[in-house]
């Protein structure tokens, strides 16, 4: 099953939503799914409910094995804090966000954003992660940090 996420700008927001389709079917959209409010998923896009608040800058939103659990990782708003939210499934429901960590201060109090997760980059199923974010080191010049994340036991 592929999974989809399509998040909406609100203000300074982003509302996603998820649909689902058989791999194969994936360029048929009549095979589409939409996770509805009522719990239920729906042929009608229309029905799609918001199944998270990620950042206005995008998210990255993986499976994490080693955790097993799923995870949306996001830059926060008018800060330098990436937030994290984890779920059982990809629908949800979702945790509150919680803090990943701090970045590097921008350059002149610029706030960092556009947070994400390389998973392609992952090591010790998933226990490992690397984020970079858009980091302001000067007037229209920016960097983009590599944060490496480990997640310790996962075990109560």
């Amino acid at each position: 099953m592929l999974f989809s996420y399509g998040c909406v700008g609100g203000f300074l927001v982003m509302d996603c939503k998820v649909g689902r389709v058989p791999l194969a079917d994936a360029l048929d959209r009549t095979q589409w799914r939409y996770y509805a409010e009522d719990g239920t998923w729906s042929a009608n896009q229309a029905d799609a409910a918001t199944v998270f608040q990620g950042g206005a800058a995008g998210q990255s939103i993986f499976y994490v094995p080693y955790l097993g659990t799923y995870m949306a990782v996001y830059s926060g708003v008018f800060s330098d804090d990436v937030f994290y939210r984890v779920s059982s499934t990809p629908w949800g429901p979702w945790s509150d966000q919680a803090l990943l960590f701090t970045g590097q201060p921008g350059w002149d109090g610029n706030p960092n954003y556009a947070g994400r997760v390389h998973t392609e980059f992952a090591q010790m199923d998933g226990r490992v992660q690397y984020v970079t974010y858009v980091h302001a080191t000067g007037f229209l010049q920016q960097d983009l940090p590599l944060t490496k994340v480990v997640f310790g036991d996962p075990s109560p």
